[in-house]
């Protein structure tokens, strides 16, 4: 519970609390991510994830540099920092493979830092573009290009 609340990584810098209670309405956007992120774990894609952002308000989603129609604000997104256990060329299998019908959002803000939603098959990159995302400019690191899904 304690990281499904963590509001983002610059909560300090932003002059916020370091966790975020989303109000009760919006409660209920965060299932299908959950869900998504308990099969990710499941099929071994995500390992040990830590959650670096949830639910953040207007306020603090323009301090962290989100977008205007970010997930965060609807509580339907988390970020996640990632070990080194974690394939990034796993994660982008899987994602082709499922994120159309799951409805799977995956942004790479770098190769460790990941941000997963439920709100549209879509992905990105460090410059916010699809053509950034590791999932389409490369099979995750190793040069040969992908279809991008």
């Amino acid at each position: 519970m304690r990281q499904l609340l963590r509001s983002g990584r610059r909560w300090r810098r932003c002059a916020v609390d370091e966790f975020a209670l989303p109000p009760p309405a919006a409660w209920p956007s965060m299932r299908p991510t959950l869900v998504l992120v308990r099969d990710l774990s499941r099929a071994g894609v995500l390992v040990k994830p830590q959650v670096a952002s949830g639910f953040r308000t207007a306020a603090f989603n323009r301090c962290e540099g989100g977008s205007s129609r970010s997930r965060h604000l609807t509580n339907n997104a988390l970020d996640f920092d990632l070990g080194r256990e974690v394939s990034v060329a796993d994660l982008c299998r899987y994602w082709r493979k499922h994120g159309a019908a799951r409805r799977f959002g995956l942004g790479f803000y770098g190769r460790r830092q990941i941000h997963v939603d439920t709100s549209g098959f879509r992905t990105w990159g460090h410059d916010y573009t699809r053509a950034s995302s590791l999932c389409v400019t490369s099979s995750a690191g190793t040069g040969k290009p992908t279809n991008g899904g």
